[in-house]
C-alpha cells in the first residue's frame, strides 16, 4: 500500500469484506487529512479562547451585520463591550456585554424599508468619543442615514430600554461611514458621490464637522475611491485606498494601491518624503504605494494596521501564478518593504464582478499588531480564522492558525481595536448571514450572534 493508496478486496469474502471496508472508509478519511493536510488546520501558539458569548438572535437575510467595512460592530468601554446589531425584526439591538456577562440592551426602531434592509451596505457603524458616548450610524447607501448618541453607562442603557430612542436623520447622502480615533481627535470618514470626507468630533457642541472644507479624496473620472481600515497609532494614520475604474462590462476593475500618511491625527497629509500634500488630493497626485498588475484583480476594502513604525497591509487579490484569490499581507518598515506573505490556501476559483454585494469563497481580511506578534483575520471555507505569527519570524513560514467554531457563511468577522489596543483581546462578532444579488435580501430565519474573547498568549 502507499502513502495515498487502498487495499485490494478481492482475496477476502462476506463478514470479513465487510469489516474490511469499513475499516478502509475510516483509513481513507485519515489517509485523505494526510495527503492534503491544510496549513491552516495547525494550532495557533498564540492566542486563548477566553469567552464565547451569544450576544442575541440576529437579522440574517441579507449581510448588514457582517461586512468587512463595519468600524465597529463592538466597542470596549470601562462599562463592558458594547455591540449593535439589526436584530430579528430588523430594528437596531444595541447590547452592553459587561465583564460578568450578564447582557443588558435596548432597542432603537431603524425604520429602514426592505430594499435597504436587503442592502449589506447599510450596517450599523459604531464609534466612541472622549467624552464617554457611543455613536451609531446606520443605512447609508447613497441614503441619508439614522444617527444615534447615548453615554456608555449601563443606567442609561437601562433607561434606554423604558425609554426608546428617536434616532436623528443624517443631513448628507453618504456610504460607508466609519468612525475612528487618533490620541486627540475622533473622525468620521465616508463617502459622498465618488469622492472620501471626514468629519471632526467636537466635543463642546458633540457635532461631527465637515473637516478640510471639502473632500480628502477626489475620484477625478474614476468610478470612485474605496479606503481600506486605517492604520492608527498614536497620532499616526496611514490612509490606504483603490480606484474604482469604469467598465462596459460586469468586470470590476480597481487601480492602486495609493496611501498618505498624517503625523497630526489627520490634520494634514504627507507624502513619503514628508512634503505636506494641498488638499482636496485629486487621482494622479499620489504614486502607487503598491503595484498591482492591471490584469490581476484586488477586492477594495481591505484593511492595515501600525504599531511602532511597522506597518501591515492585508488585501485580498489574485495569485500572480495560479489566479486564484488569496489573502496577501504586506509587511513595511516605515515606507520600506520588507516581504510579501500569501496568508490563505484558497482552492476555489471565483470572478471579481460587480455590482452590488458578492458573496465569495474568502473574505477580505483585518489585520492587528502588537508588540510581540501580527494576526490576521479573515474567512475561508465559512470559517472564521486567525493566522498569527510572531513578529520576528513574519517573513518566515512559522505561522499558526486557530479557527472559530461558529460559522460565519459567505462573510466577515469584525473586531474592536479598541479591545485590542487597551489589553491584547481580540473582541469578535460573529454571525453567518444570506445575501441575494444586486443587494437583494434572501428571506429566511435569524442566525446566532457571538462575542468572542480571544487573548495573545
Amino acid at each position: 500500500m502507499g502513502a495515498c493508496g487502498y487495499f485490494p478486496l478481492n482475496d477476502f469474502s462476506g463478514k470479513m469484506k465487510i469489516k474490511i471496508k469499513i475499516g478502509i472508509v475510516i483509513l481513507s478519511a485519515l489517509i485523505t487529512a494526510i495527503c492534503f493536510f491544510d496549513k491552516n488546520q495547525s494550532q495557533n501558539d498564540f492566542l486563548v479562547l477566553e469567552k464565547r458569548i451569544k450576544i442575541g438572535d440576529a437579522y440574517a437575510s441579507s449581510s448588514i451585520n457582517v461586512p468587512i467595512f463595519r468600524q465597529s460592530a463592538i466597542i470596549t468601554t470601562s462599562a463592558g463591550k458594547f455591540c449593535a446589531y439589526y436584530d430579528k425584526n430588523g430594528n437596531i439591538r444595541v447590547s452592553l456585554i459587561q465583564p460578568s456577562g450578564e447582557i443588558s440592551s435596548f432597542n432603537i426602531e431603524s425604520k429602514l424599508p426592505q430594499n435597504l434592509l436587503g442592502d449589506g451596505h447599510c450596517t450599523v457603524s459604531m464609534g466612541y468619543t472622549d467624552d464617554n458616548n457611543i455613536h451609531l450610524v446606520w443605512g447609508a447607501h447613497a441614503t441619508k442615514p439614522r444617527y444615534f448618541y447615548f453615554a456608555a453607562s449601563r443606567e442609561n442603557v437601562d433607561w434606554l430600554a423604558q425609554n426608546p430612542p428617536v434616532p436623528e436623520e443624517w443631513q448628507d447622502f453618504i456610504t460607508y461611514p466609519q468612525f475612528y480615533n487618533a490620541e486627540k481627535t475622533s473622525l468620521l470618514f465616508y463617502r459622498v458621490d465618488a469622492d472620501i470626507y471626514v468629519k471632526e468630533y467636537e466635543r463642546n457642541s458633540k457635532q461631527w464637522k465637515l473637516k478640510y472644507g471639502g473632500p480628502l479624496l477626489t475620484a477625478d473620472g474614476a468610478d470612485s475611491v474605496y479606503i481600506d481600515k486605517l492604520a492608527i497609532d498614536g497620532n499616526f494614520i496611514r490612509l490606504s485606498w483603490v480606484y474604482r475604474i469604469a467598465s462596459e462590462s460586469d468586470l470590476v476593475l480597481n487601480d492602486g494601491i495609493y496611501s498618505i500618511h498624517s503625523d497630526d491625527g489627520g490634520q494634514t497629509w504627507r507624502k513619503s518624503d514628508e512634503e505636506a500634500y494641498n488638499l482636496p488630493i485629486k487621482r494622479g497626485d499620489v504614486a502607487k504605494f503598491v503595484e498591482i498588475p492591471e490584469n490581476i484583480g484586488i477586492i477594495n476594502q481591505n484593511a492595515s494596521f501600525v504599531k511602532n513604525e511597522l506597518y501591515c497591509l492585508s488585501v485580498l487579490k489574485q495569485s500572480e501564478t495560479t489566479g486564484l484569490f488569496q489573502i496577501y499581507l504586506y509587511i513595511f518598515s516605515k515606507d520600506r518593504l520588507l516581504c510579501l506573505r500569501e496568508i490563505s490556501n484558497n482552492k476555489y476559483d471565483f470572478p471579481l464582478r460587480g455590482r452590488g454585494t458578492l458573496s465569495l469563497a474568502l473574505s477580505r481580511p483585518s489585520v492587528a499588531i502588537s508588540e510581540k506578534n501580527i494576526h490576521v483575520i479573515y474567512r475561508q471555507n465559512k470559517t472564521a480564522t486567525i493566522a498569527s505569527v510572531a513578529i520576528g519570524g513574519a517573513c518566515a513560514d512559522d505561522w499558526s492558525y486557530y479557527h472559530l467554531p461558529d460559522l460565519l457563511g459567505n462573510w466577515e468577522p469584525n473586531f474592536d481595536p479598541l479591545a485590542w489596543s487597551n489589553d491584547r483581546t481580540l473582541a469578535i462578532y460573529i454571525q453567518s448571514a444570506r445575501q441575494g444579488a444586486n443587494d437583494k435580501m434572501v428571506a429566511g430565519p435569524p442566525a446566532k450572534a457571538y462575542l468572542y474573547e480571544i487573548k495573545e498568549k
